[in-house]
């Protein structure tokens, strides 16, 4: 593979303890089996769990490395607000908004 096709968040080949993972069966987001066979963007997640060993194996078929778990961002209890720009070094540009938290009044409001 050449860096013609580089795109962010997307490795061809991710390895543990010297194992290589298999794409498609090696990747979990929250828990459940995803291909890695597509660009998985990092800007949602909020953690990357890596379960070596056994328990990779407990969680189906698994590469003897184990597998990676993907967590993507919860709503937050408290006020998030925060902004991200960023110039890369190939001219690209990339803008992020996160925005967490319970929005309105009541909150949390029921009807008859």
């Amino acid at each position: 593979m050449s860096d013609a096709y580089n795109a962010p968040g997307y490795w061809d080949f991710l390895a543990i303890r010297g194992f290589t993972l298999d794409n498609r069966f090696n990747y979990r987001r929250e828990g459940l089996p995803v291909s890695a066979e597509t660009v998985i963007p990092l800007d949602n997640k909020e953690r990357i769990e890596i379960l070596k060993g056994t328990s990779g194996i407990r969680a189906g078929t698994s590469a003897p490395g184990g597998l990676v778990n993907y967590v993507v961002k919860r709503p937050t209890q408290n006020d998030l607000r925060a902004a991200t720009l960023e110039y890369t070094q190939g001219g690209g540009v990339l803008g992020a908004i996160d925005l967490g938290g319970r929005f309105g009044a009541g909150r949390c409001s029921a009807t008859a």
